[in-house]
């Protein structure tokens, strides 16, 4: 009898332990594939970035230099004058294309998040013009983790959509710890979203508004985040992750 009951004690233990195992696969293949969603909405992100900015300047370049040709064979003067627009648009180009460059690279190694997010923010500021302001509750983080990393990419996008899209004047970053986690607010007095009111992460997805790939990665982290959005006075968004 006792061994009877031991094959049947090791058999559901067995049974049990497959359980777990797929389980954990299971797991794993939903995380490998937002993660591989998050890389892919990032990759769409970048190519319409630049398509939208770099591009669509150097485009309008070529156009306006047919132009130039034309009037050099008419109205000199004209063409003088085009020739000094194209300079200060080729200086713009420039600008821009320093911005998206340095928007792509990867942060320092070594260095907090904190203090990552501080010269992001100090960038975007000098880059676009608008005011920004970061700060960050007295608590040393640690060298970046893959944590700090989605969240340095989660930062960088909504400063980005502030910029295309808000027209606001202002915009503030707050990083704090409560607890075993982060979290990460953003704050401005443009236009708002479309919507308006305050929404959970899973009450956006359920009305599939928001932005797409900050929901994605907020998922991926198993974290929190509540948006709101006043349309003409301004939005701010609260990403809650654990460490």
């Amino acid at each position: 009898m006792g061994t009877v009951a031991m094959a049947v004690a090791f058999s559901l233990y067995k049974r049990y332990l497959e359980g777990r195992m797929s389980n954990t696969l299971r797991h794993n293949v939903i995380i490998r594939s937002q993660a591989e969603g998050a890389r892919d909405a990032e990759r769409e992100r970048i190519a319409a970035d630049f398509h939208d900015g770099p591009l669509q300047s150097f485009i309008s370049f070529q156009m306006r230099l047919e132009i130039v040709r034309k009037l050099l064979t008419r109205d000199v003067d004209a063409a003088s004058e085009e020739l000094r627009q194209l300079r200060e648009l080729g200086r713009n180009q420039v600008t821009e294309l320093r911005s998206f460059v340095r928007s792509m690279r990867p942060v320092e190694e070594g260095v907090s998040l904190s203090a990552s997010l501080s010269r992001m923010v100090e960038q975007f500021q000098r880059d676009t013009g608008i005011a920004a302001r970061f700060s960050s509750g007295e608590f040393s983080d640690p060298p970046q983790t893959e944590v700090s990393l989605e969240l340095l990419q989660i930062v960088r996008e909504t400063l980005n959509n502030i910029h295309k899209h808000s027209g606001a004047s202002r915009v503030a970053i707050t990083l704090t710890k409560n607890g075993q986690k982060l979290e990460v607010v953003a704050e401005d007095n443009g236009g708002g979203f479309p919507f308006g009111g305050s929404f959970t992460l899973e009450e956006m997805e359920l009305m599939r508004m928001g932005p797409v790939s900050i929901k994605r990665r907020v998922r991926m982290l198993s974290g929190e985040m509540t948006l709101d959005s006043r349309p003409g006075q301004g939005s701010t968004l609260e990403i809650r992750v654990p460490l």
